[in-house]
């Protein structure tokens, strides 16, 4: 008897070491960017090896390998609990990007959208009222590892990923300057806003916007919010056209370092026109308001 103790023991002690390994490996971690409730340290470490082999020049934006680790480790899934906002009577805390964007559309139900920069997902979001008032789903997409652990909080009905959109068209890793509402890919931005304050700099993973459509399977977007402090040509040129059918954008033209005409020249030749632009004091919102040009969508507001 003592001896077959001895023997469950033993064997307990070494389920326990498993137990411990598995744990402590990253691939168990990996594990936790799929749950919304997780602390946002561990969701937020997303340069692991297999993700770093994907990140060259000739892996391109639809290789099967970057479309499966988005899915399977950049997305977190919609929330299924009540909304947690801070301001839940605020229909729609946009600068107006979203009620230019409503208007255009004519209301439109049950459409999808993709937001860069989502900030926290609740402040001056761009999607927050679509998502509620119109039936929309959709991704959010925030680089600032601290904004994106408060997006966690707000149940948003969306996927949410801790990434940034590249740049370039292939996946890749960038240092990254955090500073609340207006982190940025270091290099990308021509000036900071009056009184910003500079923050730590982090090394985060970012995909092409082009990945995260297939990884999404997301044949039509039909809203486009990009603000990336400054990498907004670079994000735009990213895309293959050809390929997407995206119906309307906002896109922030103030921290470019190419310029405010080089984002609307770029856009003009890709098919669209400026429908407005939107601003707001305090440079909460400097925006270009851009719309495809279909049968549907053909004339711009005003002419």
């Amino acid at each position: 008897m003592v001896r077959l103790r001895g023997v469950v023991y033993l064997g307990l002690a070494f389920l326990l070491i498993l137990v411990m390994i598995a744990f402590t490996s990253e691939t168990f971690s990996l594990s936790n960017l799929l749950h919304p409730l997780k602390p946002a340290p561990r969701i937020l470490k997303p340069l692991v090896p297999l993700v770093q082999e994907l990140n060259k020049e000739d892996i391109p934006a639809d290789h099967p390998d970057v479309i499966k680790v988005i899915q399977d480790r950049y997305l977190i899934k919609p929330s299924k609990k009540p909304y947690n906002l801070s301001n839940p009577d605020e229909i729609n805390p946009s600068m107006g990007q979203a009620q230019r964007i409503d208007f255009i559309l004519k209301g439109m139900r049950n459409g999808f959208y993709i937001e860069c920069g989502g900030l926290d997902g609740e402040l001056r979001s761009n999607t927050l009222f679509f998502e509620r008032e119109r039936g929309w789903n959709g991704v959010l997409i925030e680089a600032d590892p601290k904004n994106f652990e408060q997006m966690i909080t707000k149940q948003r009905k969306a996927y949410l990923s801790p990434a940034c959109l590249a740049p370039v068209s292939h996946p890749t890793s960038v240092q990254f300057q955090q500073e609340e509402n207006q982190g940025h890919i270091v290099g990308k931005q021509e000036h900071d806003s009056p009184g910003s304050e500079m923050g730590a700099v982090v090394e985060v993973q970012c995909f092409p916007l082009y990945s995260y459509i297939l990884a999404l399977n997301a044949t039509t977007v039909d809203y486009f919010s990009l603000d990336v402090e400054g990498a907004e040509l670079s994000v735009l040129k990213t895309i293959p056209w050809d390929k997407v059918d995206i119906k309307t954008l906002s896109v922030e033209f103030i921290h470019g370092v190419e310029g405010k005409e080089a984002i609307r020249k770029f856009m003009l030749d890709k098919g669209y026109y400026v429908n407005s632009e939107v601003t707001h004091p305090d440079w909460l919102a400097n925006d270009f308001i851009f719309v495809k040009r279909t049968k549907e969508l053909q004339t711009p507001l005003g002419e």
